[in-house]
């Protein structure tokens, strides 16, 4: 009963797995499982089968997969409401994300309300990852309904955390509608912030959509977060959130927290941004479905199914991953920093595709060296970039060094700063055959080089001359192209412009099939009456 073969198809077994608690409550069977596994010492909390939480109860190790979404349900809320005083989570799971909340010192009280009082029981058995939740005397635990206590207490708060269980669970959806936002919105003090999370597996992007529709139909702005490939936190409130404090890291107990599971900048932080109300409000507009609402359950409905089916929702994160800085271009002010510095985990996409372009960065400007390390495939690329730019005598054919030349400026160019991508180029010009290149490989340089100082007209300008001149590239620069020229003209100013360019080249991209995201947003973004026409 604990393995939710209905879920999973697998069984546990002795040898592999220890049932160490038990219990069926009024509304949930409650397990804990603690997992025989080589690395780490693995507990997770389920209902009827479902894992709800899984934590490291191990002393090394550092985090498994579900614990910067509960360390940063708690901590990003914080980090846009520095001053915040009081907090509600709802669901207790682990209580790894009370234990969180309780680590800032401003907070005078934390309210969780829990549905189930074996799950309370449960969560015991992490001893000490959670133990403020159980000791610390600003920790309140209340054994209700979520929309029950707040409609019975009728009190505000500075934060309140959602963190039930997936949508697909019988009674869950109704967390993630309209009307429970509503009575949300009007729980938060003015300045509020309101964290919900959301599966990004075992659904799709519609269904997000749905959720997000509700959520931006409650609140005047909202950020959303990915602290892994696998779920979403989403951020709101009834006025512009900005950018996290760097004064979070400054508690020693939330440092701890984020220490281990590998952050320790406010650049550590900001890597897992997806995109914020401003830019996504079009984009999710595109999607046919209606937001979710209890008198309208389309989340409800169709959840069960996007489980049975096994689709995902995992593209979404897409957005930081392609070598283009989309989000910088489209209006999300940028942060401060002069030079990009973020640390490896192993949870997140993007911080390991910033540690490639900073080992890129390190190399080129270093002569050759790099104290980080590179996949083996990019390595060759800057080995044969590099012997491209320093012998002229033994260049490779030009097609091979635009192709060695593309993979990694490209991806340096979405990630690295203005000035630290300058410098690389710079470097690169400085070589004994820097000025020596053809011109069809000088054009791509200036393309790549617009890019990296976010040059929107010379982006424009340089791509459709590419595009003209290279007709027949394959289908991965060619999208780049176009891509490229899209953003530079929406930056502009130009919607238009970039409608034009994407109507030239849908077809060729994608003949009759469906486009990236990447391009949904972008066609999204030319102009609001164009959107019933684009899709």
């Amino acid at each position: 009963m604990a393995s939710g073969v209905y879920r999973t198809g697998v069984l546990m077994t002795p040898q592999g797995s220890d049932i160490v608690f038990y219990r069926d409550g009024k509304t949930a069977t409650v397990s804990v499982v603690k997992l025989k596994l080589l690395n780490v010492v693995q507990m997770n909390i389920r209902t009827n089968g479902k894992s709800d939480a899984g934590l490291n109860v191990g002393s090394s190790g550092g985090g498994v997969v579900d614990e910067p979404t509960m360390i940063l349900a708690g901590v990003l809320p914080l980090a846009l409401n520095p001053g915040a005083r009081t907090a509600a989570n709802i669901g207790f799971g682990s209580g790894l994300t009370t234990h969180t909340l309780l680590g800032w010192p401003g907070l005078v009280q934390v309210d969780t309300i829990e549905i189930e009082p074996w799950m309370i029981e449960g969560a015991r058995h992490f001893g000490d990852r959670v133990h403020r939740a159980f000791t610390d005397p600003r920790s309140r635990i209340h054994i209700d309904d979520a929309k029950t206590f707040f409609s019975s207490y009728r009190k505000q708060y500075d934060i309140i955390v959602s963190e039930p269980s997936n949508p697909w669970v019988s009674g869950v959806a109704g967390l993630f509608s309209e009307e429970f936002y509503r009575q949300v919105r009007e729980h938060l003090t003015p300045g509020g912030v309101f964290c919900q999370w959301v599966q990004l597996y075992e659904t799709n992007t519609d269904l997000i959509a749905s959720v997000l529709k509700a959520v931006s139909a409650n609140f005047s702005d909202y950020v959303l977060y990915a602290p892994n490939e696998t779920d979403l936190l989403i951020l709101a409130g009834n006025k512009s959130l900005p950018r996290p404090n760097a004064r979070v890291l400054s508690a020693s107990e939330i440092a701890e927290s984020l220490r281990w599971i590998g952050i320790v900048s406010i650049q550590d932080l900001e890597i897992h941004r997806v995109g914020d109300k401003k830019i996504l409000e079009g984009f999710f507009k595109t999607f046919r479905i209606r937001a979710n609402s209890d008198y309208y359950p389309v989340l409800d409905h169709n959840a069960e199914k996007a489980r049975f089916l096994g689709t995902d929702a995992r593209h979404l994160i897409g957005f930081t991953l392609y070598p283009l800085p989309i989000m910088d271009m489209l209006g999300a002010t940028a942060p401060p920093e002069e030079k990009t510095n973020v640390s490896m985990t192993a949870f997140f996409g993007p911080a390991k595709t910033a540690n490639m372009a900073m080992a890129l960065r390190d190399f080129f400007l270093s002569g050759g060296a790099s104290g980080r390390p590179l996949p083996a495939d990019y390595e060759q690329y800057a080995f044969r970039v590099a012997r491209m730019l320093r012998n002229c005598g033994e260049r490779p054919g030009e097609e091979e060094g635009i192709a060695d030349f593309y993979m990694v400026a490209s991806l340096m160019s979405a990630y690295l700063k203005p000035g630290e991508i300058d410098a690389v180029w710079k470097a690169m010009e400085a070589m004994p055959c820097g000025r020596a290149l053809t011109q069809r490989q000088r054009t791509w340089f200036t393309l790549f080089q617009a890019v990296g100082r976010r040059d929107p007209a010379a982006m424009k300008r340089t791509a459709k001359a590419l595009l003209l001149q290279e007709p027949n590239i394959p289908q991965g620069p060619m999208r780049y192209l176009v891509a490229s020229a899209m953003l530079g003209s929406i930056a502009l100013g130009d919607p238009e412009g970039s409608l034009q360019i994407w109507n030239g080249y849908r077809t060729k991209l994608y003949g009759t099939g469906e486009p990236s995201l990447i391009f949904r947003l972008l066609a999204a973004e030319c102009s609001p009456r164009h959107r019933k026409l684009i899709w």
